[in-house]
């Protein structure tokens, strides 16, 4: 990735991520290793995937500010780097968020 961009300290970050031809979004957490914004291309470390989230969640720009609420469901930590092709949005996460995705069940 020739514009890609490494973090000094990795940040804790929201991404929504589609996949062409898809009506569905991928919604990952974790530390932002690497972005290139003009390739859309993110690496994170430590990712979570919001499988669903709850009305109380506050949508996906939410998800940034207040971490999954109830009525949602996060799938398991990866243990490792998580590429991620077709980001549309990254957001950074509030220290309140950080701990709710890292508690969700």
């Amino acid at each position: 990735m020739a514009t890609a961009k490494k973090a000094a300290k990795a940040k804790q970050v929201v991404v929504i991520s589609r996949t062409p031809g898809s009506n569905w979004a991928r919604v990952l957490q974790g530390a932002l290793i690497e972005y290139d914004r003009k390739g859309g291309h993110a690496v994170l470390e430590g990712a979570r995937q919001a499988l669903y989230y709850g009305k109380d969640s506050c949508g996906e720009l939410g998800l940034a500010v207040n971490g999954p609420k109830s009525g949602s469901r996060v799938g398991p930590k990866v243990p490792g780097r998580c590429e991620v092709p077709g980001v549309s949005l990254v957001v950074d996460c509030t220290a309140e968020a950080v701990k709710a995705w890292e508690s969700a069940q």
